[in-house]
C-alpha cells in the first residue's frame, strides 16, 4: 500500500465500504465528522450499491474535502476494504461499517493513546444501542506496543472493525484482506495483523 504522490498525511483513514446503506450512511458519517483534536479522511467505497447511497456519498464528499469515495464493482466487503487500503494516506487506519458510528472522542483517544504506548494495534470499547447498532467509544486496550503483548494468549483475537491499526504494520507486511473468502475475512485479516506483532523481536 503506497500513499500517492503529492497527497498529504492524515492522522487517521477511516475505510468505510459500502453496499446499500441508505438507511444507515448519514449517521454513520456524522459520527466521524464531529472528531476533533485529529486530522483525518474518509474513504468510502461504494461496492455496487443500487440504492440512493452513492448519490448521499458524493453530496457528503462535495461538501467536505476530507471525504473521497471510491465507485466500485460489486466485489464484496474484502474488496471494498482493500481498495480503501490503497487510496488512505494516513499514519493509522481505522476501519468502521457503514451501519455503525463512533462515539465523539473515539479517535482523539484511539490516537492519544496509540502514540504514548508505542502501539500497533489498540482498540475501541464498543456497545450496542436500543437500534441494535454498534457504536464505539473510548479506547478499551492496547494489543501490541512496545510490551508486545500476547493477544493470542487472552484468546482475543477478533474482528477488524473498531481497531486502530498502524499504516507501517499493513504497509511493510503488504496485508490485505482475502477477497476469496466470504467469511471470517475481517478477522483473518486481523489475525495476520496480531501474527505479525507476535514475533517480533
Amino acid at each position: 500500500m503506497r500513499a500517492m504522490q503529492g497527497v498529504p498525511k492524515f492522522d487517521i483513514s477511516v475505510i468505510i465500504p459500502m453496499y446499500n446503506a441508505e438507511t444507515w450512511i448519514k449517521q454513520c458519517l456524522e459520527s466521524v465528522l464531529c472528531q476533533k483534536n485529529v486530522s483525518f479522511e474518509i474513504i468510502i467505497v461504494n461496492d455496487g450499491s443500487t440504492d440512493t447511497s452513492p448519490s448521499i456519498a458524493d453530496d457528503y464528499a462535495e461538501k467536505f474535502s476530507q471525504i473521497q469515495v471510491i465507485h466500485k464493482k460489486n466485489g464484496g466487503v474484502s474488496s471494498a476494504r482493500n481498495a480503501g487500503l490503497e487510496n488512505s494516506h494516513g499514519n493509522y487506519v481505522f476501519f468502521l461499517d457503514i451501519d455503525d458510528a463512533i462515539s465523539n472522542n473515539a479517535l482523539q483517544s484511539l490516537l492519544e493513546f496509540a502514540e504514548e504506548q508505542s502501539a500497533d494495534v489498540s482498540e475501541c470499547k464498543y456497545m450496542f444501542s436500543q437500534k441494535e447498532r454498534t457504536n464505539y467509544e473510548g479506547v478499551a486496550e492496547v494489543f501490541y506496543g512496545e510490551n508486545k503483548i500476547n493477544y493470542f494468549h487472552k484468546g482475543k483475537v477478533g474482528y477488524c472493525a473498531g481497531k486502530l491499526i498502524r499504516r507501517a504494520l499493513i504497509e511493510d507486511n503488504n496485508l490485505r484482506f482475502d477477497e476469496n473468502m466470504s467469511y471470517g475475512e475481517d478477522r483473518n485479516f486481523f489475525y495476520e495483523c496480531c501474527r505479525l506483532r507476535m514475533f517480533v523481536v
